[in-house]
């Protein structure tokens, strides 16, 4: 094999893993999605999709639909909406509310970068437009 098919090979092979992890993504949302349908009924009205972005814990989809339920002084609306949906950071991660970790169920190739945060603000962004 020489170099330039050893690279094509390396290239499609990124790119099958690389359109796999975004389908992650967004089955990771869609999961949350449901969990807050079910739990949190009214979180549509709550989310703004202009100041959206799931780096921030008080701008992500938790932050946002949990900013009222804030019990402490120092506690985000993140911090609120994993309380009461009863998650810690992996499961949230699996919920598509946060980048995963090493220890998620669900390692993606992006493994907690900004990237990932980037692409589920997308992903979360086109659920709630598809939804409303």
């Amino acid at each position: 094999m020489d170099v330039k098919e050893w690279i094509d090979k390396e290239t499609a092979a990124f790119s099958r893993k690389f359109t796999k992890e975004l389908t992650n993504v967004e089955t990771r949302v869609r999961r949350g999605a449901k969990l807050l349908d079910k739990k949190v009924p009214d979180w549509l009205d709550r989310v703004k999709l202009r100041v959206l972005r799931l780096e921030s814990p008080s701008s992500c989809v938790l932050g946002q639909a949990f900013k009222d339920a804030i019990a402490g002084w120092n506690e985000t609306g993140y911090e609120a909406g994993l309380e009461f949906l009863k998650l810690d950071d992996d499961r949230a991660a699996d919920y598509g509310f946060t980048h995963c970790s090493v220890d998620s169920s669900e390692p993606t190739i992006f493994l907690g970068s900004n990237e990932e945060f980037d692409y589920l603000t997308k992903f979360w962004k086109a659920e709630i437009q598809r939804r409303k």
